[in-house]
């Protein structure tokens, strides 16, 4: 059974970023869940995880509209945002997250090394000191 404490949604289109991301998360004790589109986030089974890994350029959505999905559904965890593409705009992104009431726990531009998630996945974050640019 999944623990919502160490449940991560990893929302990417881009299968060799998710693998290695699952089994980095699974390496750190998290319990992994891979989605290739951003369907789940129009549903409630988004309010079951405690983060977001979320890639800003995918094939189904672009930029703000999956944090939008998220503003949306009110979700109360953790986002990390993710990009190849367009990295100088994440600082801009992120901090629209934050505006709307989002928990931007930080942002990684790919490729990026275990040691940096791990650091936005840190628990302490989690009591409030959302992402500033």
């Amino acid at each position: 059974m999944k623990s919502q404490k160490n449940s991560v949604l990893v929302l990417d289109d881009d299968p060799i970023v998710t693998d290695y991301l699952k089994y980095s998360l699974q390496r750190m004790s998290f319990e992994p869940t891979v989605v290739h589109n951003s369907t789940i986030l129009d549903t409630k089974k988004i309010h079951s995880f405690r983060y977001v890994i979320l890639d800003l350029w995918m094939s189904d959505t672009f930029g703000t509209e999956a944090l939008d999905k998220l503003i949306a559904a009110d979700f109360k965890g953790g986002v990390i945002l993710i990009t190849g593409f367009l990295t100088d705009r994440l600082p801009e992104i992120a901090s629209y997250g934050s505006r709307k009431g989002l928990t931007i726990l930080g942002v990684l531009e790919k490729p990026f090394p275990e040691q940096g998630l791990a650091r936005l996945l840190d628990p302490r974050l989690m009591g409030g000191q959302p992402y500033a640019s």
